[in-house]
């Protein structure tokens, strides 16, 4: 080959190879290094996107069309050998891209013959050719739409991957439909975190269906899913019963849905503590942290010059932290689970009935579609804060029949290693404990801590 030969890179693409086997895009590769060899031009790479759309829905990129472009737009080669032009692309931006690098002196060539994009004739059919491929990508698309919304509609199954309890035809995995229920029962009796569920599954080497750990994000994902109770989503929504059975009933998939994202709410990353945001100086009225770990650690005001906050005041973590479960266990016996469920649960669903015989009446020409909106607003805010109560209530039941009796509690503190549960069941009944000035230096005076209870 000529030390002048002129450099070329070959890309070879195919959108869908469930095999792996890359026997498409080995096939376009002898095409195109035959393309290459029949002009004498030098193949400097070989560049491949196997299993890769080139549609502008695509949801993974195409890291082969971005390496071809960095070498194009880098002027390390002068050549683009390719099957055809919708292998390259289906998209008019990406192609513009290289009718720009054509005015420059790159050559394009398929084997339907050399792509002239240095001229205006060769830019209209290429642009033509571009434009047709984005419009079979757009029907395509807009076929996929239609078949998932009439599945949706019909109840049935769209699982790309197998989910946690069922076969990928619908049909049940009766192990993981007993861990499923055992899951839920964790979280509705005992009250446990996503992440101390993740933790007892690990234990019991009970993996997802993809074999992999469970994490938390895990199971939040599996226990929210009202696939459990065999009803079909679209777009995030219930439309329907599934034509699958369901593993759970709908009142423990509700109940432990709740538990979940009652616990999400006002958490954050890092907690260490169950009394984190609970312990506050009584010098200064800012509210305290949790410093190191192990015996040394303290709890302390911490000073912040650029806000003028803190004061510096502490007290030893441990003591402070077992004093005041020794007062919490004296009195959160007294926490009983809320009676007022079905009233929470009635007053959604009532709200929901009047929804509904809004949209009856639009459906009448008895109301206008404005009408029908400033309705819709004070009903939906209404249904809004009545779920919210009932998530709360689910959460609080829970707990109420994990706590029992103060005896019971005391007697499984220790062996609870949930400590966001600690935190929560302490604020059943403490609402926060404020911590006084050191009366003396290097001593520990407990009655320095005073609790406000709820």
């Amino acid at each position: 080959m000529p030390a002048t030969a002129t450099r070329a890179v070959t890309y070879c693409r195919i959108s869908h190879d469930p095999t792996g086997l890359e026997a498409g895009v080995d096939r376009q590769q002898v095409d195109t290094d035959r393309l290459a060899a029949e002009r004498g031009w030098l193949v400097v790479e070989r560049v491949v996107d196997n299993d890769r759309s080139a549609s502008r829905y695509a949801k993974r990129g195409r890291e082969g069309w971005a390496a071809v472009m960095a070498l194009v737009e880098g002027g390390e080669v002068e050549a683009v050998v390719a099957y055809d032009l919708d292998r390259l692309t289906r998209q008019p931006k990406e192609l513009e891209r290289l009718i720009d690098a054509a005015e420059k002196g790159l050559a394009v060539v398929t084997a339907g013959g050399m792509i002239d994009l240095a001229s205006a004739g060769g830019r209209m059919v290429a642009r033509t050719l571009c434009a047709v491929a984005a419009h079979e990508a757009d029907r395509i698309r807009d076929r996929i739409k239609t078949k998932l919304r009439h599945d949706a509609e019909n109840g049935r199954p769209h699982w790309v991957r197998r989910p946690f309890g069922y076969n990928l035809d619908g049909t049940v995995v009766p192990d993981e439909a007993d861990w499923l229920r055992q899951i839920h029962r964790w979280i509705i009796d005992d009250g446990i975190s996503a992440m101390e569920t993740a933790r007892r599954l690990n234990a019991a080497n009970v993996g997802q269906a993809t074999g992999a750990a469970w994490q938390s994000a895990g199971v939040k994902m599996l226990v929210s899913s009202p696939r459990n109770h065999g009803m079909r989503t679209y777009h995030g929504k219930i439309v329907g019963p599934g034509t699958w059975p369901g593993i759970v009933t709908e009142a423990d998939w509700k109940a432990a849905s709740s538990a979940l994202a009652v616990r999400s709410q006002g958490t954050r990353s890092g907690r260490r503590s169950m009394l984190t945001g609970m312990v506050r100086c009584g010098v200064c009225g800012q509210t305290m942290t949790r410093t190191n770990t192990g015996p040394r650690a303290e709890w302390r005001c911490t000073k912040r010059a650029d806000v003028g906050t803190g004061c510096g005041q502490s007290i030893m973590a441990l003591a402070l932290e077992a004093h005041v479960v020794e007062m919490v266990l004296e009195v959160v016996g007294e926490v009983r689970g809320a009676t007022a469920a079905p009233a929470i649960s009635h007053g959604a669903d009532g709200v929901r009935a009047e929804l509904q015989e809004l949209a009856d009446m639009v459906a009448r020409g008895d109301l206008s579609m404005p009408e029908w909106k400033v309705m819709r607003a004070p009903l939906t805010a209404r249904l809004q804060a009545a779920e919210a109560a009932a998530v709360r209530h689910d959460a609080d039941a829970a707990l109420a029949r994990l706590v029992g009796s103060s005896a019971t509690l005391a007697e499984r503190w220790d062996d609870i290693t949930d400590v966001d549960l600690k935190r929560r069941v302490i604020g059943l009944v403490l609402d926060h404990v404020t911590v006084a000035a050191a009366r003396r230096r290097g001593r520990v005076d407990l009655d320095r801590i005073a609790p406000t209870w709820k």
